[in-house]
Formats: structure tokens, C-alpha cells, sequence
């Protein structure tokens, strides 16, 4: 019989337009084949359903990121990994994550793409947004984003590639 697979978790955070979602959809497939199985927790994904009531004031926020980590939990619990893609702008969330998630393997890797390279993504139309609507709590610009101070792993995609940011997760967060 073939040796139980750990499950892990590794949560994605950073600006708007870092790369946290693309990267999270490339790195499921490869965290479930090397656990057995993974979910995939999107941030904007969770909004529009289980934290569809919130906003985003720092109150709103916190309790977005808690929801989040009790998924988070639940799914490991199910012996499932969990890739999280989530800004988590605040070192109070990572805290409570952390404290959530205490006992799991779990690995924060900050996105740390520079505030003009996500603005021109700009995927969702968020910054346009804020440049012609006027300012909202937009991460980065209405809204601080706190420097993590202890991700395992900080990964500047806007000068690495998919495939290279890929292989840092895996060399960092996944050695087995």
C-alpha cells in the first residue's frame, strides 16, 4: 500500500493584478498530484458567494480572510490540500490564519509584483476603476497592504515567469 500523502496548504497574497489567481489555477493541479487532491480558494471566487454580504472595510476584510481559513481547515481536515488565493493585505489575517491552520503545513508566498506592473494588468479593472470613480478601499491605493513579515517565500512576478514562479512554490513550499 502506497505511503499516505500529507495534505498542504499554500496561501497566495499580495496586491491586486500580483499573478495570485493564475498562479494558484496552475498550481492545483500539480499540489493535487502530489497530495491527492486539492481545492483551489479564491478570494474573489469566495466574495461572490459565502462572503457575498461583506465589503471592504478592514472589519469586512478580517472576516473574509477568517471565512477563508476555516475552508481552509475544513479541507484539510479532509485530508484535501488547499491552494489559497487571497490579497490578505494585513498581518492580523496571517496571524489568525496561522492560528487557524496551526498544525497543518502551510506556506504564505508573498506575490511582491510592484504596484505599476499590477496596475497595468489590471485584470479586473480595479485601478482604472479608482482613477475614474475616485478613491474606494482599493489594496495598494485606498487601502494599505502590509509588508508580510514571514512569508516562506516572496516571488516578484513581474520579472518571473508562470513557469518560474511555479518552481520556486514547488522547490520552497513542496520539496517532496
Amino acid at each position: 500500500m502506497p505511503a499516505a500523502k500529507t495534505p498542504a496548504c499554500i496561501w497566495l497574497m499580495g496586491l491586486p493584478g500580483a499573478g495570485k489567481t493564475t498562479l494558484a489555477r496552475a498550481l492545483k493541479p500539480i499540489l493535487a498530484e502530489r497530495t491527492g487532491a486539492a481545492v483551489l480558494l479564491d478570494g474573489d471566487e469566495l466574495r461572490s458567494g459565502l462572503c457575498s454580504g461583506l465589503g471592504f472595510e478592514k472589519e469586512d476584510r478580517l472576516e473574509n480572510i477568517r471565512r477563508c481559513s476555516e475552508v481552509a481547515k475544513l479541507v484539510l481536515n479532509s485530508d484535501c490540500s488547499v491552494v489559497a488565493s487571497c490579497i490578505t493585505p494585513y498581518n492580523m489575517q496571517r496571524e489568525l490564519i496561522r492560528n487557524t491552520l496551526a498544525g497543518f503545513n502551510i506556506s504564505f508566498v508573498y506575490l511582491s509584483a510592484s504596484l505599476e506592473v499590477c496596475e497595468q494588468r489590471d485584470p479586473k479593472g480595479l485601478y482604472r476603476k479608482f482613477r475614474e470613480q475616485g478613491p474606494y478601499p482599493l489594496t495598494g491605493k485606498g487601502d494599505p497592504f502590509e509588508l508580510p513579515t514571514q512569508p516562506v517565500l516572496t516571488i516578484d512576478t513581474g520579472n518571473l515567469s508562470i513557469e518560474q514562479s511555479i518552481d520556486a512554490i514547488l522547490e520552497y513550499c513542496l520539496p517532496f
